[in-house]
């Protein structure tokens, strides 16, 4: 069986960290994997690729051709369903940037099916033999929902994460083409409960056995020292800065520890890394960071 999986940037980006261990894990269950990501401007990490892949990049430049091709499915049934999804959910004053919104997606997801049956093509690929894999849920997966629908045999799956669910993230709050994503792929695997449940909260309930949770995570082969030669304790967390992520309920939780000699270290960056290091000095007096 082969597999064909499309990410943002892995493996030449730093984006898509839990990829490496699933394609660590998987990669010998197939005879051929093809990974097809975006094309980078710059080279940010080397990221594991196994003897069995081939990786390959796509343009995800969107020229006017690419939208004046797209025109013509604005008519189709599936989109004409979308506007009216989404005029039931949204105020009117959004109906315009919603409209924009679903007609990119569009564009860029043709792009991307294009490109999936020009390597179906290529590389002879059978693809009632083959996976189709979307990491994000997102134009890459409305991609395969697309392809699906003009060949119903191929397998597709997608897994959904958070900014690509949970539409409260976004303004206006639209995530567009969820219905015809998740009726169409053979599965979506959330990463979360909750993902589950924003994910659903926007479909037709009779879609629930498409949907299930399926967690990230990160081999951990280090072992841990259990001989230490002093009594300080070392805290490491692990997130972006961003203020979803809460880092500074670390900081409250660390300042009430007293008598205790800790060392605390985040692995992350992000848009507010410079308000964190300021409400850390005034609050962590005590503590190494």
């Amino acid at each position: 069986m082969d597999i064909v999986i499309l990410t943002d940037g892995y493996p030449i980006s730093g984006g898509e960290l839990f990829f490496e261990d699933e394609i660590l894990n998987t990669h010998h269950h197939f005879n051929r994997i093809f990974l097809l990501f975006k094309n980078q401007n710059h080279k940010g990490s080397e990221s594991f690729i196994p003897n069995n892949c081939t990786v390959l990049a796509y343009d995800g430049q969107i020229l006017l051709a690419d939208k004046l091709k797209t025109i013509p499915l604005i008519l189709k049934p599936f989109f004409l369903n979308e506007i009216y999804l989404t005029s039931k959910k949204l105020p009117f004053k959004h109906y315009l940037k919603a409209f924009k919104i679903m007609f990119m997606e569009l564009v860029k997801a043709i792009k991307i099916k294009e490109k999936i049956i020009e390597i179906v093509d290529e590389n002879q690929i059978q693809v009632d033999e083959t996976i189709f894999y979307s990491y994000w849920h997102d134009y890459k997966a409305l991609a395969l929902a697309l392809y699906k629908k003009e060949v119903p045999e191929i397998k597709c799956i997608a897994r959904a994460h958070g900014w690509d669910v949970d539409f409260e993230r976004h303004n206006p709050p639209y995530l567009p083409f969820k219905n015809l994503i998740v009726s169409q792929l053979d599965k979506t695997f959330t990463i979360s409960e909750k993902g589950k449940k924003l994910l659903l909260s926007l479909l037709n309930p009779t879609f629930e056995g498409k949907i299930e949770v399926s967690k990230l995570g990160k081999i951990n082969s280090r072992k841990p020292n259990i001989l230490k030669n002093n009594n300080e304790f070392l805290v490491c967390s692990c997130s972006s800065l961003i203020p979803l992520k809460r880092i500074h309920l670390i900081i409250d939780i660390l300042s009430e520890l007293k008598n205790i000699k800790i060392n605390w270290v985040h692995f992350g960056d992000g848009r507010i890394k410079k308000d964190l290091e300021k409400y850390a000095r005034e609050h962590l007096n005590t503590i190494e960071y």
